[in-house]
């Protein structure tokens, strides 16, 4: 499967999470958060992404990257911007390399998904695992990376 939209939208969330380490640490708490839920999401996607190529069936559902006690230990765990940063990188490089392996026909198998946003559920049905990984490179991505632009109010 083709990965360029997936890893222009991972270039440009490390582009400005970097940018913003040097004032990370006195930015409220959601910035670390957010990258915290990335390393979750990318670990979520590329293990239904590794079950796919192995002819198994996964279900997916990005809900643990909800949960505010997983993010805080993720958080503290990669001590800081910079680690948390570099969690990110190594998380999209898995999930890239496991989806590059993807063929169109598996790359087109309708996988189970839930997705959750601010506790309420967004979609809750089978999709092709391309137009998940789709969204995460053209909707998710990019939305996280403007989160982390925009000034916390």
């Amino acid at each position: 499967m083709d990965t360029t939209a997936l890893e222009h939208a991972y270039k440009a969330l490390l582009d400005v999470a970097r940018a913003g380490a040097a004032t990370a640490a006195t930015a409220p708490v959601p910035v670390e958060q957010q990258l915290a839920q990335a390393v979750v999401v990318d670990r979520l996607l590329a293990q239904a992404t590794a079950e796919l190529l192995a002819g198994q069936t996964p279900r997916y559902s990005d809900a643990p990257a909800q949960h505010g006690p997983l993010l805080d230990e993720i958080a503290r765990s990669a001590e800081g911007p910079d680690g948390l940063i570099a969690e990110v990188r190594r998380g999209g490089l898995v999930l890239v390399r496991l989806v590059r392996q993807l063929d169109d026909a598996t790359a087109a198998t309708p996988v189970p998904t839930r997705l959750v946003s601010g506790g309420a559920v967004r979609l809750d049905a089978p999709m092709p695992w391309s137009g998940v990984l789709n969204t995460h490179a053209e909707v998710d991505l990019p939305a996280r990376a403007q989160r982390l632009e925009e000034p916390e109010a």
